[in-house]
């Protein structure tokens, strides 16, 4: 008779038998170095322009910027961005003429990629000109930067023109918009239909960066082959087999069992106890990432200060952290992320006071109380347990939350800046630039890409649009200052905590440092036993 398995036992067995099962046909060579890594869901389109589920984690592996934050050694030898200064990555260096309008990048020569092929000014042409007629996210922020026009000027040479200097617009490109590909390969697999070669795109990762697509199983997984020409070295992981994983308790099971050897988008309780394993290694940063419910005040009730007051008044801001970040979490005190040069504590909490917003809200015409609808999706795994969390608090004070959870896709459109329909939800939006002025244009102008609550305030769109260009660092300082005191005494946020980026992997993996975008470059890492 066949002995039965204790349920914990099988629940242990479960992760090994999938992951053999899964793996069998893409097992490495012996020789070779292979990283492991256990997702939620493997990617459905690798074009960053056009993005879907998990491009963005693949696009930072095959696709570096032009120039990126420079990188500096903190006391215990690991590295870390350091905001105040770029360097070159793609260009190896720039020159700024006519007061910053003209900006000169020399393309650093020998750049190949995965094919073979040279980068030249052609390819950086092309990928700008590819951005501006597809109209997605490269055009949108070249365009609201005031971006006139690009040319080629010499084979290794690009000229910018703008039409105002910009501060925002040298660390804008450290990110991986618009994204610089391979001309020659990707016009290769174009058709006539398609002469920016969106199809191919979609399915391959064709820049200049440290790895390409290997291979696709939709569903299972995406192997990684190292680029064997690539500017900063070969890695030291020469394949990513980046596998499907769904299952936390799975995902936590292969690491602990070193069957994998990172693993992605862990909830905060698995992060707490794996800190505390001597197994595994977790290393954390605060990122720009704040989790925090927006208040819409075009919207009734919140048309009224006084109720938008007695929400703060009746909110234990503590115990969110104790409750639903597991005490990792770093008070969010404004817009602009302490990450980010130039932040200042905008919001203070008043201190827990149910009476005082009882009264508030009666001042407002609901002596009775009010009930009003918050409207939440699975996007952050935060979201669910906050909003309970703050439906039971503000029910203290007479106010009750309907809770209502849509898809994903439907809470996506309806925040964005041309529908702005939800009156009170949670959001999670983070800065990939680590610049005061493009944080606050982003979440509190007027008209800003994450301004989902549609904060309007007059002051702040002059004192944001007065910094744009504004080439006086002290002027721009002072403009975020009382742009930041603004929006915090506004209360059009439920400022909670920055649930913080942390990564779990193999003891033996070094090499994380923590971008913008807050995904690792596998590149980066290695392993020493």
């Amino acid at each position: 008779m066949t002995p039965r398995l204790s349920r914990r036992l099988a629940l242990l067995a479960a992760p090994a038998a999938f992951l053999a099962a899964t793996l069998a046909f893409a097992q490495p060579a012996a020789a070779q170095n292979t990283l492991i890594v256990a997702a939620p869901q493997t990617p459905t389109g690798f074009d960053g322009d056009i993005p879907k589920v998990a491009t963005r984690q693949m696009i930072v592996q095959g696709n570096d910027s032009l120039v990126r934050y420079k990188r500096v050694k903190k006391p215990d030898g690991t590295e870390v961005l350091d905001p105040s200064q770029l360097e070159g990555s793609l260009a190896e260096s720039w020159e700024e003429r006519d007061g910053g309008k003209t900006v000169i990048f020399k393309i650093r020569k020998g750049v190949k990629s995965p094919w073979g092929n040279e980068m030249t000014a052609d390819d950086v042409l092309w990928s700008f000109q590819r951005a501006w007629a597809i109209k997605r996210t490269g055009f949108f922020l070249f365009n609201l930067i005031g971006v006139q026009t690009f040319e080629k000027t010499g084979d290794y040479e690009l000229t910018v023109h703008l039409k105002q200097p910009s501060p925002i617009f040298l660390p804008m490109l450290t990110m991986y918009f618009p994204t610089l590909h391979d001309k020659k390969q990707v016009l290769a697999n174009a058709t006539p239909e398609d002469p920016w070669g969106l199809k191919y795109i979609d399915q391959n990762l064709v820049g200049f960066g440290a790895y390409f697509v290997e291979s696709v199983k939709p569903g299972e997984q995406v192997v990684l082959r190292a680029n064997p020409n690539y500017f900063r070295g070969k890695p030291y992981y020469e394949r990513v087999i980046y596998r499907e994983v769904p299952s936390v308790a799975n995902r936590v099971a292969l690491l602990k069992t070193g069957q994998v050897q990172w693993v992605e988008d862990l909830p905060l309780k698995q992060i707490a106890d794996l800190k505390k394993d001597r197994t595994v290694k977790v290393q954390s940063a605060i990122g720009t990432q704040p989790s925090s419910i927006r208040i819409n005040e075009t919207l009734p009730p919140f048309t009224d200060k006084r109720v938008r007051d007695a929400f703060v008044l009746a909110t234990d801001f503590d115990s969110f952290n104790k409750s639903v970040f597991e005490g990792l979490g770093v008070p969010v005190r404004s817009i602009v992320p302490p990450t980010v040069p130039g932040s200042i504590e905008a919001f203070k909490p008043p201190g827990r006071n149910v009476a005082q917003a009882k009264k508030l809200l009666a001042d407002a015409g609901f002596p009775n109380g009010l009930e009003v609808p918050l409207t939440y999706a699975g996007t952050y795994w935060w979201m669910e347990p906050v909003a309970i969390q703050l439906k039971n608090q503000l029910a203290d004070a007479g106010i009750t939350l309907n809770l209502q959870r849509i898809p994903d896709p439907d809470f996506v459109k309806r925040g964005l800046i041309n529908v702005r329909d939800m009156a009170l939800f949670p959001a999670g939006d983070a800065t990939f630039v680590l610049d005061p002025v493009f944080t606050a244009w982003i979440f509190g102008y007027s008209q800003g890409v994450a301004n989902r609550n549609f904060f309007k305030n007059e002051e702040f769109d002059k004192l944001i649009l007065a910094s744009l260009n504004e080439q006086d660092a002290a002027k721009r300082t002072e403009n975020m200052r009382q742009a930041q005191l603004l929006h915090g005494q506004d209360n059009n946020w439920l400022m909670l905590y920055y649930p913080g980026i942390h990564q779990a992997m193999a003891p033996c993996v070094n090499g994380w440092i923590w971008y913008t975008d807050d995904w690792p470059r596998f590149a980066d890492l290695s392993c020493k036993k």
